[in-house]
């Protein structure tokens, strides 16, 4: 059995709805169990046991949102299980290429396994 975490932070309920989608959209594969949370109501010491983590966070002004941040700075203080790791982002408004949040999410991951 795979256990994966989709932890979202939310604003406005959009990256909330994005997070469920992904879940619903994972669902009917076998041998799979999915937890979505809003990192503001879960502690980064609850997920120590998943092996799959997907995180959202809002873009604003090209960065992740500072709960975000600060939730992924708080994984790598974790011994964590997972060895892969997802990212994903919402923003309203005309569309961004590249999407700059994502990629300094994915960055920041990297940086905090760089440390272990």
């Amino acid at each position: 059995m795979t256990n994966i975490l989709v932890a979202y932070d939310s604003k406005y309920g959009n990256t909330k709805r994005a997070a469920e989608t992904i879940a619903e959209g994972m669902k009917d594969v076998e041998d799979i169990e999915i937890s979505v949370v809003n990192v503001k109501k879960t502690d980064a010491g609850n997920v120590a046991g998943y092996d799959v983590l997907v995180l959202g966070a809002p873009n604003h002004m090209a960065s992740p949102s500072r709960t975000m941040t600060k939730y992924i700075e708080s994984l790598a203080r974790l011994d964590l299980k997972a060895k892969n790791t997802a990212v994903f982002g919402t923003y309203s408004g005309r569309l961004r290429e590249p999407d700059k949040a994502v990629k300094k999410m994915e960055k920041e991951i990297e940086r905090e396994d760089a440390k272990d």
